[in-house]
């Protein structure tokens, strides 16, 4: 388990990480809920109500981002700052 959040600098980074293009994931897209939830669950029977939705909308991100590129460009990671009103906004980095 990685720590993301820094307390010194009150930021959260994210990444960077990469991925390689994988094109038999939209496989996946088109099989049923059961099938999704038999095959990419370790615990099929213990899994959350969203399990399987959350699948798809994993391997849908994954579809239309084949790699890390314009994600984390560059190879940074992501920085995250709390705003005054609480919410989290990505740090523009130059």
């Amino acid at each position: 388990m990685i720590n993301i959040y820094d307390s010194s600098s009150g930021l959260v980074k994210i990444g960077p990480c990469q991925w390689a293009p994988d094109v038999n994931i939209a496989f996946w897209l088109s099989q049923s809920d059961a099938t999704i939830l038999k095959y990419l669950s370790t615990s099929p029977m213990a899994e959350p109500p969203h399990f399987v939705q959350h699948m798809k909308s994993t391997i849908e991100f994954l579809l239309s981002h084949p790699n890390s590129d314009s994600l984390f460009p560059g190879g940074q990671p992501q920085l995250y700052q709390r705003t005054e009103s609480g919410t989290w906004e990505r740090l523009v980095q130059s």
